[in-house]
């Protein structure tokens, strides 16, 4: 079973609460505004596409932008976009790099979502390098977070990392689970057994299935009178 250290938690919680007045954010321009935005948005389109050059390139350029108008937030998204890309195309040193400047500025401006990005591709740098617990470690804190943000496609990428850490570590119980359904049985009235064979994170919320889209699943027809 997955556990998470109290002081981890405390950790991240009290770096979460500092003020985002400390970093001296600065407001932008609407049109540097709207400039830096399709500069990302551009950047997310090359890294969709495999285009990584490219994308390094206009996420510079984004962070050029941010920079000269001190706007610490689009610092923030800038390194986050290199960081992944760097992730993408398997240069774990530069990810290093890039996350070491983007993540003081995540803490304190206080964004959930660029943290679960930084404390995963943390997870991955850490397996890469051998380094198991550690890697055990930012996985978890960024499924944590990532439940409580409802990030469903950065979750199940998570979790994807996590089991291919357990099958790493040959820890093939935890990785992965094969079974079957009983008939007449509904996946509820199984998931806690699942969850233990699986070695699932405790969270602090009610687990809740969903599609691949993110949504509820439909309910069950009511089975009709013959």
């Amino acid at each position: 079973m997955v556990t998470i250290k109290k002081y981890y938690l405390v950790f991240a919680l009290f770096l979460l609460s500092v003020s985002p007045a400390a970093m001296g954010q600065k407001k932008i321009a609407a049109s540097d505004s709207l400039y830096f935005s399709s500069l990302i948005k551009r950047a997310e389109l090359f890294i969709n596409t495999a285009k990584y050059d490219s994308a390094i390139a206009i996420a510079n350029e984004a962070l050029f932008s941010a920079q000269k108008n001190q706007y610490k937030p689009g610092e923030a998204i800038a390194y986050d976009k290199l960081a992944e890309t760097m992730l993408l195309y398997g240069k774990m040193g530069s990810i290093r790099q890039y996350d070491s400047v983007g993540m003081p500025i995540a803490i304190q401006i206080k964004d959930t979502t660029l943290l679960i990005n930084y404390w995963n591709r943390a997870g991955v740098y850490n397996m890469e390098q051998g380094r198991h617990k550690d890697a055990e470690k930012y996985f978890t804190l960024a499924l944590q977070a990532g439940l409580e943000k409802k990030q469903n496609q950065k979750t199940a990428e998570v979790y994807s990392n996590l089991a291919s850490l357990y099958l790493a570590m040959a820890d093939k119980n935890y990785a992965m689970a094969d079974m079957a359904l009983p008939a007449g049985s509904s996946l509820a009235e199984i998931l806690e057994e699942i969850l233990e064979l699986t070695g699932a994170p405790q969270i602090s919320r009610p687990w809740v299935a969903r599609t691949a889209a993110g949504s509820p699943p439909p309910a069950p027809a009511t089975p009709t009178s013959p």
